[in-house]
């Protein structure tokens, strides 16, 4: 978990990492490793990555030595292996370690933490979603104008619904601002606590990173908010619900290409159909069913081509068994028209 092996191909310039478990990691060039090399030059079965003692080694097949491979690298045809520590996962456990340690001392001053959210601290900002209640809730304290809420967005692509609860606010008294532009007026409930109300926060006003949610009261009366949280715009959700079941399809067989042979010709095959039959009734393709059919076919192109060196690799070595047996497998992975060169050299042995 805490240990990543890292395979550098070295003639691509590409890194590829797999996370480690107790378990040793078989390599080499035959199907029935962990980890298939595709490389002409290697054995079926080159070895496997142990762990022993607190140390991690490659261990050749055959071979009773082992060559340590933590923060070094090795070299293995043209490709090179090393083990180096998975720094995120460390990341995560010292986070945890640190939010653990946060939580027992909150528990042991929660009584000291109320208060201090009682007095509603002008320039305090509340995490979304926030179920309790905030505002000038005692006159016995100053008044309190202002509450504020914030929350994180990775980007912006569609608008956000705010729902909340308000407490004795009348009509157009209590201003609803995203990022301190104003919004909206949140419903009036005199003497009560509203249901729960929803404004729509435009997407012109939201940013990637921290945004801000501010209810600001215009009047000095006993006044709160409650309940606040956030939620895809209703349009949005209304999309989601239209994706197409062909769609949702496709895209789980694509998700899982990895997990049964054939999965990824599926995901083509059912997306294609649909696109062209979409085109005939003159409907509209949608951007998602477009980007899928390109990253389905980019995988074909990528694919094919590893799978076919090593195809090259066991006929040059007159494997001709093997050859045809991972032949059959690719007729069960790609399109024909993917297949040419492969098919061409399976002709030329027979």
């Amino acid at each position: 978990m805490f240990y990543d092996l890292l395979i550098d191909v070295k003639l691509q310039g590409r890194l590829k990492s797999f996370p480690l478990g107790k378990q040793p990691l078989s390599m080499g060039a035959g199907l029935e490793n962990d980890i298939v090399l595709i490389d002409r030059n290697l054995d079926d079965a080159c070895g496997s990555v142990r762990k022993i003692d607190r140390n991690y080694y490659w261990v050749s097949s055959g071979e009773e030595t082992a060559v340590p491979i933590l923060h070094r690298w090795m070299d293995m045809g043209s490709f090179r292996i090393k083990i180096q520590k998975n720094r995120v996962a460390l990341s995560m456990l010292v986070l945890l370690a640190a939010c653990l340690v946060l939580m027992l001392i909150g528990s042991a001053l929660g009584h000291a933490r109320v208060r201090t959210v009682a007095k509603e601290d002008p320039t305090t900002v509340y995490q979304l979603p926030s179920k309790e209640k905030h505002g000038w809730l005692q006159k016995t304290e100053p008044f309190l104008p202002m509450v504020s809420y914030h929350f994180d967005l990775d980007k912006v692509h569609e608008p956000l619904m705010l729902h909340f609860s308000v407490g004795n606010v009348s009509s157009r008294q209590l201003g609803v601002f995203i990022n301190r532009t104003f919004v909206d007026f949140a419903p009036g409930c005199e003497g009560c606590w509203s249901k729960s109300s929803s404004i729509s926060l435009p997407s012109e006003f939201l940013r990637g990173g921290k945004n801000l949610v501010q209810f600001q009261m215009n009047d000095p009366q006993a006044w709160g908010v409650r309940d606040v949280f956030l939620s895809l715009s209703e349009a949005h959700s209304q999309k989601e619900m239209e994706l197409s079941e062909e769609f949702r399809l496709a895209k789980k067989l694509f998700d899982e290409r990895h997990l049964q042979v054939g999965n990824l010709l599926r995901a083509h095959d059912l997306l294609s159909q649909w696109m062209a039959s979409k085109k005939q009734k003159l409907e509209t393709v949608t951007e998602q069913e477009s980007d899928l059919l390109r990253s389905i076919e980019k995988t074909f192109e990528e694919d094919s081509r590893a799978r076919h060196m090593m195809l090259e690799k066991w006929v040059v070595e007159e494997k001709y068994e093997k050859a045809r047996q991972w032949f059959e497998v690719m007729k069960m992975e790609y399109p024909e028209n993917y297949l040419r060169r492969s098919r061409d050299l399976m002709e030329s042995i027979r």
